[in-house]
């Protein structure tokens, strides 16, 4: 999941903006999220973001980006306040 506010996402550039909108489910103004994707660094539609998120770090731009991996221990949180928007829970649970 990403947490964009507009001040941040007038930050992004041309070809971040079209890979939100062609590869990112939009959930509200400021959120979207993606599922059943490989993030590997090598892959440039990651690297690009990698590297957006690094600028926001350096510039102090708000952001959270929250990402479940395959395995159990696959998990990253980062951002601003990488808490403040998402946290993250596993369960098993019976229906």
């Amino acid at each position: 999941m990403l947490w964009l506010p507009k001040e941040t996402q007038e930050k992004l550039s041309n070809e971040l903006k079209t890979n939100l909108k062609e590869d990112w489910d939009e959930e509200d103004d400021n959120l979207w999220s993606f599922d059943s994707r490989k993030w590997y660094e090598s892959y440039s539609n990651v690297k690009i973001w990698i590297d957006f998120f690094n600028r926001c770090d350096e510039e102090d731009l708000e952001y959270e980006f929250a990402r479940l991996g395959e395995d159990y221990d696959d998990i990253k949180i980062i951002g601003s306040d990488p808490y403040q928007i998402f946290s993250i829970n596993r369960s098993i649970e019976i229906q």
